[in-house]
């Protein structure tokens, strides 16, 4: 009877005299599943640690970045201000076509006048958007582009390290 130990010597010395008979006879070896994810893995750590390799990772990882941004800044911005500004832009629309539609256009300056009024209101309720708020006539998933949010992950990247 033989012990678990002397089995598995035995084991090894067939493995090394297949493979050295095989060898001989001029076949290959027969590789495992097992060996070729191992060398695989090997190569492609040996790649990844080279001046490509790293160029390659920092790529990516700024690609992936880009995309996470866009996913969670896009959906989650105050669109506050573009919602209220496209609100008064549809009132200003709304006042001139009535201003067209009970001056007529054959009382020009007096259409003019009112238009000009009724514009300068518009412009009057805009600018405190702009300058407090910070209306920038874009919607957030808008101003989330790929190439912005690329852009703002290769800025952390470089700035954090």
């Amino acid at each position: 009877m033989q012990t678990a130990y002397a089995r598995i010597v035995h084991d090894r010395h067939l493995q090394r005299t297949q493979r050295g008979s095989a060898e001989v006879e001029g076949r290959k070896p027969v590789k495992t599943f097992a060996t070729v994810v191992k060398d695989l893995c090997r190569r492609l750590i040996a790649f990844l640690f080279t001046q490509v390799g790293v160029c390659g990772l920092v790529v990516a990882y700024n690609i992936l970045g880009a995309f996470i941004f866009r996913a969670v800044e896009g959906k989650f911005g105050d669109p506050t201000p573009e919602e209220t500004a496209s609100h008064l832009r549809e009132e200003m629309v709304g006042r001139l076509w009535n201003v067209t539609i009970k001056l007529n256009v054959l009382e020009e300056g007096l259409w003019r006048q009112e238009v000009v009024g009724a514009l300068e209101d518009f412009q009057k309720s805009v600018v405190p958007l702009v300058k407090t708020r910070g209306y920038r006539g874009v919607l957030p998933l808008e101003a989330w582009s790929f190439s912005a949010a690329l852009m703002y992950s290769l800025s952390v990247y470089t700035t954090i390290g």
